[in-house]
C-alpha cells in the first residue's frame, strides 16, 4: 500500500509536467499581435496589428475616445487574401480625438483581447510626402531647393534635407525649418541628387514618424557614361574581323570576275618597236624591203580622202600613209 501510495503522487507529477509543457508549446507558438496607430496626414487614422509569427487568428478591432464613452467597432478592414483581418482604417474626423486620449483593443477569434491606449495622438501624426521639388540657380554657385507639403499647416513641421554628388560616397543630411533649402558653392562640374521629407515638429507633438521622401531630383551637368573596357575590346575584334572579311570577299570576287570576263590583249605592245625603232616613222616601216620609188609611183591624186579613226582603217587598193598626231590618228589614202 505505502508502495502504490508513493507511485500515485508521482504519476500526478508527471502528468502536471506535461500539461506545462504542452502549454508553454502553445504559448510559445501563438504569440500576442503588436498593436500600432498612426494619423496620416491629420486626415485619417489606421490601425493594424502584426505578430512574430504567421497570424492565424482573426481579430476584430473597438475603439474609444474618452473613458465612461462606448465602444464601436471597426467600419472598414484591411483583409489578406485568406480573409483574416490585418488592419482598420476610421473614417471620421481626427480633430475630434487628435488631442484626446484614444482606446483600442482587439479581440481574437480564440478568445483573448489585446489592449492599447494613447494619451494623444498627435504623437502618431505621419505627414504627407513634399511635393513639387524645384531648385533655381542663384549667384556665386548656390542652389535653392523649395518644395510644397500636403500637410494642412506646414508651419508645424521640420524638414529634412538629404543631399550627395555624384563623387560623394555618403548622404548627407541637414534639418531646417522653411520650406526651402539653401546649398552655396556648388561644383557645376559635378551632379547633385536630392531628397525631401517631414515630420512634425516637438513643441507639437514628439514622434519620430517622418514621412516618406520625395524625390529624388537632380542639378548638374550630366556626363556621357564611359563605354566598359571589354565593350572596347569587343568592338576592336569585331572591326578587324569585318575588315578581314570584306578583304576576302573581295579578293574572291576578283578571281570569279577573271574566270568570267578575262582580259583583253594590249594592242599598244605590238607596235613597239615601231616606236623604238623608227621614231615613230610608220612610212619608213611600211614601205621598208620594197624597191625604191615605189611610194612616188602614183599618177594624179584622185579622191583624196581625210579620215579620222579610233582602231584600224582597211583600205582597199589604196597606199596608207599615216600622220601622228596626239589627239587622235589620221589617215590619209591615195589611190595607186
Amino acid at each position: 500500500m505505502r508502495m502504490n501510495g508513493f507511485r500515485e503522487p508521482g504519476l500526478w507529477l508527471l502528468g502536471l509536467l506535461l500539461l506545462l509543457l504542452v502549454h508553454c508549446k502553445q504559448t510559445s507558438g501563438s504569440s500576442e499581435p503588436q498593436v500600432d496607430c498612426i494619423v496620416f496626414n491629420e486626415e485619417s487614422l489606421t490601425c493594424n496589428w502584426t505578430t512574430k509569427d504567421n497570424l492565424s487568428a482573426n481579430y476584430t478591432l473597438h475603439y474609444w475616445i474618452k473613458e465612461g464613452k462606448p465602444s464601436r467597432e471597426c467600419p472598414h478592414y484591411f483583409r489578406r487574401d485568406d480573409g483574416l483581418n490585418t488592419g482598420c482604417q476610421l473614417n471620421i474626423s481626427v480633430e475630434d480625438f487628435l488631442y484626446s486620449e484614444f482606446h483600442v483593443y482587439i479581440n481574437a477569434s480564440h478568445g483573448g483581447a489585446v489592449f492599447k491606449d494613447y494619451k494623444s495622438l498627435l504623437e502618431r501624426v505621419k505627414p504627407g510626402a513634399p511635393f513639387n521639388l524645384s531648385i533655381q540657380t542663384q549667384d556665386d554657385n548656390q542652389l535653392l531647393l523649395s518644395w510644397e507639403s500636403p500637410y494642412r499647416s506646414p508651419q508645424f513641421l521640420q524638414n529634412k534635407v538629404k543631399y550627395k554628388s555624384n563623387k560623394d560616397t555618403s548622404w548627407t543630411e541637414q534639418k531646417t525649418d522653411r520650406m526651402e533649402f539653401s546649398l552655396p558653392s556648388v561644383d557645376p562640374e559635378k551632379v547633385y541628387t536630392f531628397y525631401v521629407s517631414s515630420k512634425v515638429k516637438d513643441a507639437y507633438g514628439k514622434t519620430d514618424l517622418w514621412s516618406d521622401e520625395a524625390g529624388p531630383v537632380h542639378w548638374g551637368k550630366e556626363k556621357e557614361p564611359s563605354i566598359e573596357p571589354w565593350v572596347q575590346v569587343a568592338i576592336g575584334v569585331g572591326s578587324v574581323c569585318l575588315l578581314l572579311l570584306m578583304m576576302a570577299s573581295l579578293i574572291s570576287m576578283e578571281r570569279i570576275r577573271l574566270v568570267l570576263l578575262p582580259a583583253i590583249p594590249n594592242p599598244g605592245k605590238k607596235f613597239e618597236d615601231l616606236f623604238t625603232a623608227y621614231r615613230g616613222n610608220f612610212s619608213v616601216s611600211i614601205l621598208e624591203g620594197k624597191p625604191p620609188g615605189a611610194a612616188f609611183k602614183v599618177g594624179r591624186r584622185q579622191n583624196h580622202q581625210r579620215v579620222k579613226a579610233q582602231g584600224f582603217v582597211m583600205c582597199r587598193n589604196y597606199k596608207i600613209h599615216i600622220l601622228l598626231s596626239f589627239q587622235s590618228p589620221v589617215l590619209e589614202c591615195w589611190e595607186l
